[in-house]
């Protein structure tokens, strides 16, 4: 029988499927007349974000007084906080990095731009390229031209009422300040970009990568993006692939093979023409050392504090770590390595006890311990994927893989689906022990995730170069 915590989870997700939705007819039928890159299809990723945080947080109480703008948390829904006690606008402050930027605007006979790309492929390729004698000049970012600006602007904001009104959302401002925090990114009049051909740009779900990738693509130029995590995004079966991270661009580089991708929606986000496949050279075969540990190694998800958007994302911070504390008391020796993107404000308020607290890189825990648990498929799972150890998977229900996926997955570790909020200790233990006995069988996870027979640029560098 489903918990009413797990009642509530599969709520949150199908609401916030539902505004996925919403939006992608609001685009069809209002904004589209603008053209396939009005204002909505370009800041879709922090619309979703603003309005599903919106719906997840506004009974949620956050225990820390930060805003993550344009994530909503309680705290910003119940109170009239405006933009400008928020955030400043980061894409204008002068830093040594700004200033970086602006010297390699002005690499002479260069017909590549390059912007925020920071993915291990693109590592390896600029050692390439260099040799190849392949200059990058670094993109000047400007403000994109909207036909209709003030009528999409009015669209905009009628949405954003509504919705305001409809969850009861008591901040005055909640309108205004998603509109002042995208407004300049835009603008009434057009900017030259600059003469190359080509833009190199890391992951379009990012508001300065996105903008710019469009703008290249309306004066004819080719977009080449790169994925930044270490496994083929096209695992997930989850909409946000296609409105983020596959979003305007021409080519797409990837690990692994998986070529499909699935379309959820009725707005052209302008998918890659071609995804480029290519070998991750940095997740190799791992043997296990001979003085071998006698412990179990857990690896959670991050916590996310007020930073909760959906759908099937994450799950309460203080819910998420009553699980955890759960699954280390179940045996004495399991321990947990903390994962990396939790911030030491949210550790502060959810301890486990340091003893049971792991600091060692990942790539040293698999030549030690023979098990390891997940909770969630991403970068770790594949680096486990490529040792000798054992995976156990609690499918807590976040994060939805596809059918091809998850059955290559459970030849590879044992897969359990659990509800996280009424799981005892005893069947924890129980799923331990049938993981410890798991017999591996031959998979396809890391030929389909992770790598690939193509093993170098050549397919980009033959982009390049014509």
């Amino acid at each position: 029988m489903k918990s009413k915590d797990l009642i509530k989870q599969i709520k949150l997700d199908k609401l916030t499927f539902e505004e996925l939705h919403k939006l992608d007819n609001l685009n069809v039928e209002k904004f589209s007349k603008f053209g396939e890159m009005n204002l909505l299809s370009l800041i879709m990723v922090q619309m979703v974000a603003y309005l599903t945080s919106s719906i997840i947080n506004t009974k949620e109480k956050s225990y820390t007084s930060l805003n993550f703008f344009p994530i909503a948390n309680s705290r910003y829904l119940k109170n009239n906080l405006s933009f400008d006690k928020l955030k400043t606008d980061i894409n204008y402050k002068l830093s040594l990095q700004k200033l970086k930027k602006i010297i390699y605007r002005h690499v002479p006979f260069s017909n590549v731009s390059t912007l925020n790309v920071f993915s291990n492929v693109y590592s390896d390729l600029k050692i390439l390229l260099n040799k190849n004698f392949i200059f990058r000049k670094t993109a000047v970012f400007k403000p994109m031209y909207l036909t209709g600006y003030d009528e999409q602007y009015k669209i905009l904001k009628n949405y954003l009422d509504d919705f305001k009104y409809k969850n009861k959302i008591k901040n005055i401002n909640y309108s205004a300040n998603f509109i002042n925090a995208i407004k300049p990114y835009f603008s009434k009049e057009r900017f030259e970009i600059d003469k190359s051909d080509f833009l190199l740009v890391g992951t379009n779900a990012k508001l300065e990568n996105r903008v710019t990738s469009a703008n290249y693509l309306l004066n004819r130029r080719q977009v080449i993006s790169f994925n930044h995590a270490n496994y083929n995004t096209l695992i997930i079966d989850e909409p946000h692939q296609e409105y983020a991270e596959h979003a305007f661009c021409t080519y797409y580089v990837d690990y692994g093979s998986i070529k499909k991708q699935t379309k959820f929606f009725k707005t052209n986000f302008l998918f890659p023409k071609k995804i480029i496949h290519l070998n991750n050279s940095t997740i190799n075969k791992i043997a296990l050392s001979s003085d071998i540990k006698d412990k179990i190694i857990y690896l959670p998800d991050a916590f996310n504090g007020g930073e909760r958007h959906g759908p099937y994302r994450d799950m309460n911070d203080k819910k998420y770590y009553k699980f955890q504390k759960k699954l280390l008391n179940s045996k004495k020796n399991i321990l947990l390595k903390t994962h990396p993107k939790t911030k030491s404000l949210y550790i502060d308020n959810l301890k486990h006890n340091a003893k049971k607290i792991l600091s060692d890189d990942l790539l040293f825990l698999l030549k030690k311990y023979k098990l390891f648990i997940v909770d969630r498929i991403s970068q770790a799972f594949f680096r486990i994927a490529c040792s000798d150890a054992k995976i156990l998977y609690l499918n807590i229900g976040r994060r939805k893989i596809k059918k091809e996926i998850l059955k290559e997955i459970k030849k590879r570790a044992y897969v359990v689906n659990i509800d996280p909020y009424n799981i005892n200790k005893e069947k924890i233990v129980y799923y331990i022990n049938k993981a410890k006995s798991f017999k591996i069988k031959k998979n396809k996870v890391l030929e389909m995730c992770v790598h690939s027979k193509n093993k170098d640029f050549n397919k980009i560098l033959n982009i390049l170069k014509k």
